[in-house]
């Protein structure tokens, strides 16, 4: 009598680790992997020059497509100087939206990275490409930090927002196909951070967001 009854239990056992087994595979095959994609954002003529309830908008709507966001500037601006932990500090950075203060202080302001500073630490000058002193050189540099980024964050695909033509084109000069840099204008409303005029963002990002 005692062997039948742990015989049944070994056998419901068994049973309920195969059905357990065969869920978890059937999940796996048919749910779709999800990406780790980013969209970071410059902020001098980026962000600065535009009414931070665009800059929400924009920011709800990159975070309901899936994507992560943060921050490469080349000024030397603490965080403090725009937000006081998730809140803006508008005192100083009356352009700063508060979603993305909320964002950076989220990852413990990692995201958040400065002309000295990449992923909370000191941005490592040895790379060759930062050694060359022409007008693509900031741009370089902030490749080097997105190239820091996406390999410690894990990253699929980056989105980097910038004003400067000069800028978006060093960051092509040390990155490859897996970040993007993409010139914003703001005085134009077509190549402005308002999506609901610039057509060639929109379609960039809803071609990397994630499935629903």
């Amino acid at each position: 009598m005692l062997f039948t009854i742990l015989l049944l239990i070994v056998t419901i056992s068994l049973v309920v680790i195969i059905y357990k087994f065969a869920i978890v595979k059937e999940w796996e095959l048919y749910t779709p992997n999800k990406k780790n994609n980013y969209v970071f954002l410059d902020l001098d003529l980026t962000i600065t020059d535009i009414h931070p309830d665009v800059t929400t908008r924009f920011i709800n709507y990159v975070l309901a497509n899936g994507f992560n966001v943060g921050v490469v500037t080349a000024s030397n601006r603490p965080i403090e100087m725009l937000c006081s932990d998730d809140t803006a500090n508008t005192q100083m950075s009356p352009f700063m939206p508060d979603i993305l203060c909320r964002e950076l202080f989220k990852s413990d302001n990692i995201h958040y990275n400065n002309y000295t500073t990449t992923m909370g630490t000191q941005t490592p000058l040895n790379h060759e490409a930062l050694n060359i002193q022409d007008v693509y050189m900031y741009g370089r540099r902030k490749g080097v930090q997105l190239l820091l980024s996406k390999q410690q964050l894990k990253a699929d695909h980056i989105i980097m927002l910038d004003d400067q033509h000069v800028v978006c084109e060093g960051i092509n000069q040390v990155t490859d196909s897996s970040i993007t840099p993409f010139k914003i204008n703001n005085k134009v409303k077509e190549t402005s951070l308002d999506l609901s005029f610039n057509k060639p963002l929109k379609l960039l990002i809803d071609g990397l967001k994630q499935t629903q």
